[in-house]
């Protein structure tokens, strides 16, 4: 069963820093008309690693996905101990460990459905041991292999699905970020007086770096 990584998110803080690489103008064409329609239009740049190395609820951002990644992994590793369960068992599992405030009815049918799993476990493996075997027996064993089999695609399965939750949770959080340091930059060039803002890591030279005015605004 596959770990839910965090390593995402230092890919989506990298996919973040690209969605800022201009502000002011959505491309370069747009910069160039600018350039052609008044040639006094201001440009600046700002230094995004900087700017997310500075911004100081940084942290608070990092430990809420790391905390989106502890509780469904938790859940996944809840749900692939009862590895016996067919679908509509481990998706209503999954239902009840996802409430963040469950019943005591709720906590009551998790119990069961572990004990009903942790039962048909401990029958296939008493039936597969079982040297004198009847008829019953080679049937009830059968079923339970079957039973088996299917469950363990279902966990895969569901451990595709806690994957893409952790992705799409992990966005939301990113594309706030993102949102965020789009408006400070957009503010401090606004105050400045500047139609376009470059990211400094695709800029050859710019002489008006406004990233400290930026983290500064963040930081407010």
């Amino acid at each position: 069963m596959k770990t839910l990584s965090t390593s995402y998110f230092r890919r989506s803080f990298a996919s973040a820093a690209i969605a800022l690489t201009l502000v002011g103008a959505p491309v370069l064409g747009g910069v160039r008309a600018a350039c052609a329609a008044d040639a006094t239009v201001s440009f600046g740049s700002v230094d995004l690693q900087k700017i997310q190395a500075g911004y100081t609820k940084r942290a608070d951002l990092e430990r809420s996905i790391q905390d989106i990644n502890v509780r469904l992994s938790n859940q996944l590793k809840t749900q692939s101990a009862s590895d016996m369960l067919n679908l509509p068992q481990q998706q209503e599992l999954q239902t009840l460990l996802s409430k963040a405030a469950p019943t005591d009815a709720d906590k009551a049918r998790i119990t069961a459905l572990q004990a009903q799993s942790s039962k048909d476990a401990a029958d296939l493996r008493a039936l597969q041991q079982k040297a004198d075997a009847t008829a019953d027996d080679k049937a009830r064993l059968s079923a339970l292999t079957a039973q088996q089999t299917q469950a363990r695609q279902v966990l895969q399965q569901l451990s595709e699905s806690y994957s893409d939750q952790f992705k799409t949770e992990a966005d939301k959080i990113n594309a706030q970020f993102t949102e965020t340091v789009k408006q400070a930059i957009a503010a401090v060039a606004k105050e400045k007086g500047l139609a376009v803002v470059f990211d400094s890591a695709v800029a050859v030279y710019t002489s008006n770096d406004i990233s400290d005015e930026v983290i500064k605004r963040l930081n407010k």
